[in-house]
């Protein structure tokens, strides 16, 4: 029940309502137990003495009771409630704020439906438990605590009877429970399941069509949401039989009470007010056993997504940030240049130097970099090609960390980028990835991602350097042109553009374009490569790239197979040499 105490923690955050919320509860039993009692003075001094007064004043007292119970319901049940939202707005955000923190690793690995359903569905569950279970948990034992202890006094050779049909009540409840908490953990991971399968279709959906695969996407969500449906309805028979059988056990040990109380009154042992008051406890006594059987079943349900949830929470970093790790300097406060596009003599100093020193990466237990020495100089303009899985991407995913090596080190201007903060680190690089990717919303808005003090003047130049300015402005509202989820309102070429923009408005003093204009008509890639040109020069600049009509300009070119340096030199002095390099080039310009 470890997973249940993390969970309590956070209900426990409002204690003042909780204090509030647990008086009304107490007052809610009190009047609970209240009614059966003014049953027996109604039949015994009201009804059998035929006595008008008496009868006033129980039924005023009966109303003045339901009256404090309504609104003490009402006042506990908000409160509950909204606590219950509130922890549940709670968890959902850390659960965001873990997962958007979590390194690279882990959602490479990780299904992006699976962690919306942990995020949404698992949350959602607690709601249930929170809200209403918790309730019945407190209520529940005051009102059987109070009610036992009447019956007994009432006559306690019928209480008895009651206790040999408890332990029944507690054998189906508990046996029922264990089996709900097993089908809900089933539940919830085909859940996940059916939620990748949604969000990948919906996601890929231009590949679904061009493929003729909506059949084929079809059958699989049936398939998968077709097992949901069988586990849900396995949950549901568990948790419908729960209720019946504990009612049918119920009313066996009511018949036996009613049968032997019957015989006390024919006795006389026992009078008929007594009686009625015994059988109204009974009733009274018999719904928070009904209750305590449905709480179980919402706690085993929450048992179950909670572990789910705080396995989440409890997932490490593999990329994680040093206690004492510091700001990093601005790499590129002092970057100005003359306006021949000269870069001026106080810029000449630049910083911006990036050492790999015996640097080796490891996925899975599968080397993808081995003993990688490189010094990058500051305003250097570099390039990696290779063939395809080479580890190009892999050694330009270290510098802002979103993966650490296995072992080596790699320095900004000598500092080690495991003694800074991730935050201060990041701010320094601008990267245009291979896989372009942009948000909902608008093209100023994408380009400005990260920044959302950038002016408006700042956007448009980042813009114009990238070579969209000119197709933002045809569009129809410009700046403020919504470009769908993942700007499939835009062509391939045209959001590269902007990813371009989005990377040039940060000025940062190292530039990654891992084959950043892939996307690219020949003429947009000319004219991104000639205001690129201008721009490489007032930042290290690194280039990925297939295209090798891209790097020709690039002070040095590095060639990288199967995660070492093969490699280096310009182009003419590679042409010249027999290497990979040059057989690339030669396939590239055949």
């Amino acid at each position: 029940m470890a997973a249940m105490s993390r969970l309590l923690k956070y209900v426990l955050g409002y204690k003042l309502r909780l204090f509030t919320a647990f008086c009304c509860i107490l007052i809610v039993s009190g009047c609970a137990l209240t009614f059966p009692w003014l049953i027996k003075g109604l039949i015994e001094d009201a009804l059998n003495k035929k006595d008008l007064f008496q009868l006033n004043i129980i039924l005023s007292i009966a109303l003045v009771v339901a009256t404090i119970q309504a609104v003490s319901q009402y006042a506990h049940s908000f409160i509950m409630n909204y606590i219950g939202q509130r922890v549940l707005f709670v968890i959902r955000n850390q659960v965001f704020e873990h997962i958007i923190h979590l390194s690279m690793k882990f959602h490479k690995d990780s299904r992006c439906g699976e962690l919306i359903s942990r995020t949404i569905n698992d949350v959602n569950i607690l709601q249930n438990l929170i809200t209403s279970g918790a309730v019945t948990l407190i209520k529940s034992p005051f009102i059987l605590i109070g009610g036992i202890y009447i019956i007994f006094c009432i006559h306690w050779k019928l209480a008895l009877l009651v206790t040999i049909v408890a332990p029944l009540i507690a054998v189906v409840i508990v046996q029922i429970g264990k089996r709900i908490r097993k089908v809900t953990h089933q539940i919830q991971e085909k859940m996940a399941d059916v939620t990748n399968i949604l969000q990948e279709t919906i996601s890929g959906v231009s590949i679904v069509k061009l493929f003729c695969a909506e059949a084929i996407e079809s059958k699989r969500f049936f398939r998968e949401n077709e097992g949901y449906f069988y586990l849900y309805i396995k949950g549901i028979k568990l948790m419908v039989l729960s209720g019946p059988l504990v009612w049918i056990i119920g009313i066996v040990g009511m018949l036996l009470v009613i049968w032997y109380g019957g015989y006390e009154v024919a006795h006389e042992r026992l009078t008929t007010g007594a009686l009625m008051s015994f059988v109204a406890y009974l009733l009274t006594i018999s719904r928070p056993i009904q209750d305590f059987s449905q709480a179980n079943i919402l706690v085993q349900q929450a048992v179950a997504a909670s572990q789910r949830i705080f396995e989440l929470l409890d997932t490490r970093l593999t990329v994680e940030e040093s206690p004492d790790a510091f700001e990093m300097p601005d790499i590129s406060a002092d970057r100005k240049e003359t306006e021949d596009g000269i870069l001026s003599l106080e810029a000449q100093y630049l910083k911006g130097k990036i050492e790999f020193v015996d640097v080796s990466f490891v996925y899975d237990d599968k080397p993808v970099l081995q003993g990688i020495n490189l010094t990058i100089d500051p305003g250097e303009v570099l390039a990696f090609v290779g063939p395809s899985g080479g580890g190009k991407t892999t050694l330009v995913n270290l510098i802002p960390r979103l993966y650490d090596p296995a072992s080596g080190v790699i320095r900004i201007d000598g500092t080690d980028i495991r003694d800074v903060t991730l935050s201060s680190l990041r701010k320094q690089i601008g990267i245009v990835p291979q896989h372009t990717f942009l948000f909902s919303g608008s093209i100023a808005e994408n380009i400005a991602y990260g920044m959302p003090d950038a002016t408006m003047e700042g956007i448009i130049k980042s813009a114009i350097d990238a070579n969209a300015h000119d197709f933002i402005i045809r569009l129809p509202s410009g700046y403020k042109t919504p470009i769908g989820e993942h700007g499939m309102r835009l062509s391939g070429g045209e959001q590269q553009r902007i990813a371009i923009a989005r990377a040039l408005l940060r000025k940062p003093g190292i530039l990654i374009l891992d084959e950043a204009t892939a996307s690219l008509d020949t003429e947009s890639e000319n004219l991104i490569q000639s205001a690129l040109f201008r721009i490489m020069r007032q930042q290290t600049t690194i280039i990925i790239a297939h295209r090798l009509s891209t790097i020709i300009h690039a002070d040095r070119i590095i060639t990288i197979s199967q995660g070492s340096i093969s490699e280096i030199g310009t182009h003419d002095e590679l042409l010249s040499s027999d290497g990979l390099y040059k057989r690339l080039y030669e396939i590239a310009v055949s």
